[in-house]
């Protein structure tokens, strides 16, 4: 490998690995375990061309399914749920960082990587409301598991459609700041500090870690009620906010 192939490699390989540009894309599980798990997985897997971002997806995918499948069936087998939720969070960060190293992103990819996600978790949620429905001799469980799963694909949804009415970013200057200038003064402490208070908020990638742990302490009924009532309250907040900024781009184009 020549200097410049080796320069242009090293910045991919920089690129996959920084904080997300806008801090709301800031998630703690993602950026302090999957990402850096991800980014030695690149290294050792990179080179494997039948390793493509794709089946990462898919890989991703069928390990949920597993978990799912587990949960439903045989939901003593808490280690054996863990760790294949375990690889679904670190394909569902692999997946984009493969991609994004080796210059292969494709519109498909992002499709596929939207709709296993979505299937996924109204699988997960449902398993969760039939466990707690059958712990609790009710159906009540599974109103909150369904209220929880539709609260986190409308989140995902507004987040989208909005995004899609921003208008394009300008174009940094060559002698003006990189977009991730912004994001690199931050102090690590400061950067810790703030994924801590996102965890809360219960987002995409951090779904898995309050699952892996709450599942491998037997609490399926806690886990369904820490995810339902954060995810309504995550959806009620970004309907707000997203509301707002349309209009705000209302606002700027009729001015």
């Amino acid at each position: 490998m020549g200097p410049v192939a080796a320069a242009e490699r090293a910045a991919r390989y920089r690129s996959v690995i920084r904080l997300p540009r806008e801090l709301e894309d800031w998630e703690f599980t993602s950026v302090l375990i999957s990402r850096p798990v991800g980014f030695l997985l690149l290294h050792g897997l990179e080179r494997f061309a039948f390793i493509t971002p794709n089946r990462v997806t898919v890989a991703g995918f069928l390990s949920f399914l597993g978990a799912i499948a587990l949960l439903h069936f045989a939901p003593q087998a808490v280690w054996g749920i863990a760790a294949l939720l375990f690889c679904r969070l670190i394909c569902d960060d692999f997946d984009g960082m493969l991609a994004r190293a080796r210059g292969a992103s494709s519109h498909f990819g992002s499709y596929l990587d939207k709709i296993t996600d979505v299937l996924g978790f109204f699988a997960f949620f449902t398993v969760l409301g039939l466990r707690a429905a059958e712990d609790a001799g009710a159906l009540w469980p599974l109103v909150l598991a369904s209220a929880g799963v539709t609260a986190l694909v409308t989140t995902g949804y507004i987040k989208w459609v909005v995004r899609g009415m921003e208008p394009p970013a300008p174009s940094a200057s060559p002698a003006g700041p990189s977009p991730q200038a912004a994001v690199a003064k931050h102090h690590p402490l400061k950067v810790f500090f703030i994924l801590l208070v996102r965890l809360f908020g219960v987002n995409e990638c951090d779904i898995f870690l309050f699952s892996i742990i709450m599942i491998l302490l037997g609490l399926t009924t806690p886990l369904l009620w820490v995810l339902a009532l954060s995810q309504i309250g995550l959806c009620l907040a970004m309907i707000g906010k997203r509301g707002w900024r349309a209009f705000q781009l209302d606002r700027a184009r009729r001015s």
